[in-house]
């Protein structure tokens, strides 16, 4: 079969986010770090990103993790992340499905019940353990990158509903966290349209309104997602949340950097403590629980470690061709 470009690839979801782990077909990178190596991936080779997690071969949802070898001795592999609207230093629901594919398949060996992953990422190391039973992953949980919150209460006008507060937090990419209810937002799979207009409205006027750059990694800055929540009305249970992606695309997982971030938020302000879970359920379901481990800074900015834990599946293993002679080989987005 006649194909200019092979990509062998396992295809994962976590509570329905579709992620695509890319093990072969992409060209050696320049860079001694694996964010050198993305923002060489990003300038040289992002028709791969197009045809790889776009239509006809993908979708507006799904993501890609790209594996590379690690520039750290203490990793076990690097990797980084590519969506349809770009770039990911840190994605949680990919952390979780790459952890799941890397052990099942035999990339990397089970060691015990419980197993430890090492990934380098554009965000630093993140470590993850996996629960494993029978050879198969059950959960995986791991510590994100620092997670604080950047600026706290602040307020910016939006076209259609005035004025909202939110906060600007970071738990691997920059997050505009708001409350849903008082907008009238139901947080539901029947009803994502009136959510995804106020977000997208949101990302515009945060990223216009407010100054948002990373302390210490210079080409980490801008909001890239909106995170809606809601809280159950007694009090009891889990948060219901929603994750919107510059695209308008809803997350089907809770998100593990939403959540990071939601948590580095809750816990600068005092409302929960060092060990105390918090749980996040997304439109499909699933759910994800995240607890703040430590503290630290960042910079000027108080700061946490986050353990999230979430699950994944797979639910392919194939190769994909692509042709230079196909006129959608570098794929296409419908806006």
């Amino acid at each position: 079969m006649r194909a200019d470009h092979l990509f062998k690839v396992f295809d994962i979801h976590s509570s329905g986010a579709p992620s695509r782990l890319i093990m072969s077909g992409i060209p050696p990178l320049r860079g001694d770090s694996v964010m050198e190596k993305m923002l060489d991936f990003a300038a040289n080779h992002d028709w791969i990103r197009h045809a790889l997690v776009l239509e006809p071969r993908g979708k507006d949802m799904t993501s890609g993790i790209v594996l590379q070898p690690p520039s750290r001795p203490d990793a076990d592999v690097g990797a980084f992340f590519i969506e349809a609207h770009g770039y990911l230093p840190m994605c949680g629901s990919d952390t979780i499905c790459t952890v799941t594919a890397l052990l099942e398949t035999g990339q990397l060996p089970i060691t015990g019940a419980e197993t430890v992953v090492r990934l380098d990422t554009p965000a630093g190391l993140i470590e993850a353990t996996a629960a494993v039973e029978n050879g198969r992953v059950t959960g995986v949980t791991f510590v994100g990158a620092p997670a604080f919150c950047l600026l706290p209460d602040q307020q910016v006008t939006l076209p259609s509903y005035g004025t909202v507060t939110v906060d600007i937090s970071y738990g691997g990419n920059f997050y505009a966290i708001t409350d849903a209810d008082p907008f009238g937002l139901e947080l539901a799979p029947d009803t994502t349209k009136p959510a995804s207009r106020f977000a997208g409205e949101l990302h515009q006027a945060v990223n216009e309104q407010l100054v948002v750059q990373h302390p210490e990694l210079e080409p980490v800055h801008g909001v890239t997602h909106v995170l809606l929540y809601s809280e159950p009305a007694d009090g009891i249970g889990p948060t219901k949340d929603m994750v919107v992606m510059p695209s308008g695309m809803i997350d089907r997982s809770p998100c593990g950097t939403g959540t990071t971030a939601r948590v580095a938020t809750l816990l600068s302000k005092g409302r929960l403590e060092l060990n105390e879970p918090l749980a996040h359920t997304s439109v499909t379901g699933g759910q994800y629980t995240g607890r703040a481990v430590s503290r630290g800074q960042v910079g000027p900015v108080p700061s946490c470690r986050v353990a999230i834990t979430g699950n994944a599946t797979i639910t392919a293993d194939s190769t994909i061709y692509v042709d230079d002679s196909d006129v959608l080989a570098a794929g296409f987005q419908l806006t």
